[in-house]
This record gives structure tokens, sequence and C-alpha cells, in this order.
């Protein structure tokens, strides 16, 4: 399949690729104006342009366009278990060049919205107020900006970034004309365990990056975790990155973490790029540069690190100029630390980090 126009899809629920191959989404930009929230069979709420890529499907040139449909009510009165990403729930097959970004098709923007991923709990359909993740709770979420769970293989993909160019035939007679679209902030602003490419990677990521983001966690449960990248990894992630939007507040041009543009957690662990690289995992070339924060006055410094709280894996030739800080603290550390200060990296191999 190849998409030869942009799509809007309108009460949209996501699908499983098994009768898809490959598909090319040509540079065409398929909108999410809103997703299907209504009450299913089931107590868990699938939301994403796709449910599972299967192994046998290859998807390239895909951009997903959220500046509507991000904007998302989800009912923990109905469901116990939610997930939402911004291009696949599970990926067992193969992305490449794919993205997640939420513009304007007019360029006009709200000054007091915020663009993205932007998910509000409510307890009933009757009510807008929201609902906070509490410890030991009974529903859990999972939020990301790309794919929830990963087994599969991400390359040259992204979420948020500074510009997008949009295919459009308004040239007419055949002819095609590009226009470019600036993007402001991304937002991602959810609770329980959040990332802002993949939650759970098992498979490989390659290329791919963070750009321009927000990422807030409002959970009131400290377990529930924040990362800037990878939640958890178990593959492979090379030449990644995350970066906050560019600081005006030096003449440093590699200064992204300004205030605005950061990962903040009301209670649990933040971490700049990934939470915890696990025993035979791996990650190479690649870095996290934004302002990473403890949102409240009480919460400890050791609750962040700037680029793995937890590492028994390997990495090689990762930096973090990320600048860790809360009310009363601020730090650059690489690496997390418990409690007692003990570094969380027994077992773990660092090359040139």
């Amino acid at each position: 399949y190849i998409l030869m126009n942009d799509l809007h899809l309108t009460g949209y629920t996501p699908f499983d690729t098994t009768n898809i191959s490959s598909f090319d989404g040509n540079g065409y930009t398929i909108h999410i104006d809103s997703f299907n929230v209504i009450p299913s069979d089931t107590s868990t709420l699938n939301l994403a342009l796709f449910n599972n890529v299967t192994s046998n499907t290859t998807l390239k040139n895909v951009r997903v366009n959220i500046f509507n449909g991000g904007q998302i009510l989800a009912d923990v009165s109905r469901y116990s278990q939610i997930n939402i990403a911004g291009f696949a729930i599970n990926n067992a097959g193969t992305i490449t060049n794919c993205d997640v970004v939420a513009y304007s098709a007019d360029g006009s923007y709200n000054s007091s919205r915020a663009y993205g991923l932007n998910v509000t709990y409510i307890n009933g359909s009757g009510t807008s107020s929201p609902v906070y993740l509490p410890p030991n709770s009974t529903w859990q979420t999972t939020v990301s900006g790309f794919v929830n769970e990963n087994s599969g293989s991400i390359t040259n993909s992204r979420v948020g970034g500074d510009e997008v160019m949009v295919v459009s035939d308004e040239a007419g007679e055949g002819l095609y004309r590009l226009t470019t679209y600036s993007l402001q902030t991304f937002n991602i602003s959810a609770q329980g365990d959040v990332a802002g490419f993949v939650g759970q990677n098992s498979g490989k990521i390659a290329a791919s990056y963070v750009k321009n983001v927000e990422i807030d966690n409002l959970s009131e449960d400290p377990d529930k975790n924040t990362a800037g990248f990878v939640l958890t990894n178990n593959g492979s992630v090379i030449t990644s990155y995350i970066e906050g939007v560019r600081g005006d507040k030096t003449d440093d041009d590699d200064n992204f973490t300004n205030t605005g543009s950061s990962i903040s957690s009301a209670n649990g662990i933040v971490a700049g790029f990934v939470y915890s690289n696990e025993d035979a995992a791996q990650i190479i070339d690649s870095y996290s540069n934004i302002l990473i924060s403890n949102v409240n006055e009480g919460s400890a410094a050791y609750l962040a690190a700037g680029f793995v709280y937890a590492n028994t894996g390997y990495l090689k030739n990762c930096y973090s100029a990320s600048q860790v800080e809360n009310l009363k603290y601020s730090q650059m550390n690489f690496s997390g630390v418990d409690e007692n200060g003990n570094l969380m990296t027994s077992g773990g191999r660092y090359e040139n980090c």
C-alpha cells in the first residue's frame, strides 16, 4: 500500500497490521482528529495509529499528526489498563523514517493550549475533572510518544522536532509542492509510566530522536517512572537522542536546558534518556540534553538522573548535558543513586561515557 493524499481520521480506533506487508506514507500526513474512547467490551483502552504492528509488516515514511487527536479524556471508571502512544501500542515489525508531530495545517496556534499527547484521566463519563494515579491503584497506564512496546526494528524516526515538510498538490496539473511547517513544543502530559519515545524496548532502535518536547508525569504514585527516550531497555539503542528547546538564557548554542521544555514528575523517578538499561541491553552513541525537574520542593535530587537511572547493561559513547534540578538542588549527574547514595550501576559497563 502507498498513501496518495492526506488522511483525516475522526472517532478513530487503532487496528493490527496483520494484512499489511508494506505501507509507504509517501510524504503525506495521517491526521488523527479524534480517537474513539467509547467503552468497549474489554477493560483495556488502546489509543495509537496502530494497535499491533506485526512481524510481517514494514512501515515507512508515515507521518502522524495528533494536533487535535492528542487531547484525550481517559475514563478510569471503565478502563483498568490505559495504553496510549503516538504511533503504535506494540511493534514487532519494521518501522523506518516515520514521525509523530503536532502541527496546525493553517499555521494557527492557541498560546494557552499544549499540543501533543495530553491525557486527562477522569472518573466517570459525566465529568471532566481530572483524577490522579494514587499509590497501589487498581488502574494502570502507560504513555509513550512513539511506541509503547518494541520488539521489532525502529530506525530514523522521530517525536516532535523543529519543522516538517509536507507534500501537497496545490500546484495543480499533477504537480506537487512541499510546504514547511514550524513545530511548537511537543507536549506529553500523562500519568503512570511515561516515555518520550518507547516504553519497553527488546528490539532495535537506531538513528531516532525526541526533540523540542515537554514531558510531564502527573502521577501521585512514586513507583511510576519517566524517561526522555526509553523507559526500560532490554534491546539495542544506537545513535539516538533527546533534546529540549534551545535555551536563550546563555550564549551557548548547545544549551537545551531551558524552563518550558523539560522532563518532570510529581513524585516518581526521572531519567534523561533511559530509566533502566537491563543486563543484556546496550546503548551506543546516544545523548540527552534537556532540563530534568522534580517538581515538588520536597522531592530528593537522587530521584533523577541525567542519562540513565539504573544500569546493569552496556553503555558506550553516551553523554548527558542535561541539568537536574528542583527547588533545592541542581546537579548534572549521569547515573542515578538510591536513597543511601549508592550508584544504581551494579554490574553495568561503561565505555567512554
